[in-house]
């Protein structure tokens, strides 16, 4: 299957297309998991030193940033002030390893536990 991409096409098979379009909801039963509004990460331009509030719920209309849509539910926004000035990719899916940044959890990577046996 060919999709386009700006000036460029690229050849990917049906299943992975599936993952990259597919949009992660809260289904009725799991009423714990935040909302995922789309499973790539929102590449955002921050200034350093100033102060940020990340979407933990995924409900917000302002993405990746709080809009305060949590108001009633368990989630809080991930308060962080940006280091340097540069582009962040911050986590779309909800579900990062090392949030409020984008570990790629929703394109099947997770974290590698460390352990003593690893050096």
């Amino acid at each position: 299957m060919w999709i386009e991409k700006g000036q460029r096409r690229s050849c990917v098979n049906a299943e992975r297309f599936e993952m990259m379009t597919k949009r992660i909801t809260v289904q009725d039963g799991d009423k714990n998991l935040p909302h995922s509004p789309q499973n790539r990460p929102y590449p955002v331009e921050v200034g350093q030193g100033r102060v940020y509030r990340w979407c933990s719920c995924g409900l917000s209309q302002s993405q990746p940033w709080c809009d305060d849509s949590h108001e009633g539910t368990s989630y809080e926004p991930i308060t962080f002030e940006a280091p340097v000035n540069g582009i962040f990719y911050m986590c779309g899916c909800k579900k990062s390893d090392n949030k409020p940044y984008c570990f790629g959890n929703c394109m099947g990577h997770s974290s590698r536990q460390w352990s003593p046996d690893t050096w």
